[in-house]
């Protein structure tokens, strides 16, 4: 197996360099686990790590307990679970725009979200699959998962 080693010194995290290395060696589909805990600093950090521009193309999740998050760009994604999971849809880069969700108890129809609001916070689920269409930004969706279970998003 081969190690890679980086100075102890340096501009990026180990979690964004490993990462990216894992991108650019052709995984399409990474889990994070063990990435959220006591600093809020790297606690932010990691989450934005999901909208770093090299791991575009690459499904990556962060797991934590029942929670699960991801980044949605345009044209969007889905979502599943179960009837009654929690769904916060969350803009990472500025406003997101033209945002239409289905299978949400609280359904939007191509509206905007606006950084630093809590609009999309706290949504229910209403069918075992939610599907979010955006036409521009970048949204971070968190599914808590009301059976407990990671990975279900």
């Amino acid at each position: 197996m081969e190690r890679l080693t980086f100075p102890t010194h340096k501009d990026e995290t180990d979690l964004e360099l490993a990462l990216v290395q894992a991108v650019r060696r052709g995984a399409d589909r990474l889990v994070v686990v063990g990435a959220l805990g006591g600093r809020l600093d790297m606690t932010l950090a990691n989450l934005h790590l999901l909208a770093h521009p090299a791991l575009e193309g690459c499904r990556v999740e962060v797991w934590h307990g029942n929670q699960t998050a991801r980044v949605l760009r345009p044209p969007g994604g889905e979502i599943t679970g179960r009837p009654g999971d929690t769904v916060s849809l969350i803009p990472l880069d500025g406003d997101a725009a033209g945002v239409t969700t289905r299978g949400l108890a609280y359904a939007l129809r191509d509206q905007p979200l606006a950084f630093g609001a809590a609009r999309g916070l706290s949504n229910s689920m209403a069918t075992t699959t939610a599907r979010v269409v955006l036409a521009r930004g970048l949204l971070l969706a968190v599914h808590t998962s009301a059976g407990g279970k990671e990975g279900d998003t």
